[in-house]
């Protein structure tokens, strides 16, 4: 999987790179770097939750080539590494739908 360049996305839209920041700033008040990252993370962030697959797969599924970068990436973002979070939130998911039951059941 080759990783999103800043210029492949400036090419897709058929403006030049320099353009594409400005109106990056302008609008969203972050770089197109930022935002690509962003992205990134709040999708592995889901993945973790939503798929079984090993937090190495979910790295490589974002476009991190290396795991650890992914991880400390994750960690700035979340607050949590990427096991912890996935903990954390299936936990969540289980005592929300434990709690849907007891208050169906009579």
């Amino acid at each position: 999987c080759n990783p999103i360049r800043i210029t492949d996305i400036a090419d897709y839209v058929c403006v030049n790179r320099s353009y594409l920041y400005t109106l990056f700033r302008n609008e969203l008040k972050m770089s197109p770097k930022e935002y690509l990252a962003n992205y990134r993370l709040t999708r592995a962030a889901e993945l973790l939750v939503i798929t079984d697959f090993s937090v190495e797969s979910v790295a490589f599924s974002c476009g991190y080539q290396d795991p650890l970068v992914f991880s400390k990436a994750f960690k700035g973002k979340n607050g949590l590494t990427p096991s912890q979070y996935r903990k954390k939130e299936l936990d969540n998911i289980r005592r929300r739908k434990k709690g849907g039951k007891e208050k169906t059941t009579f």
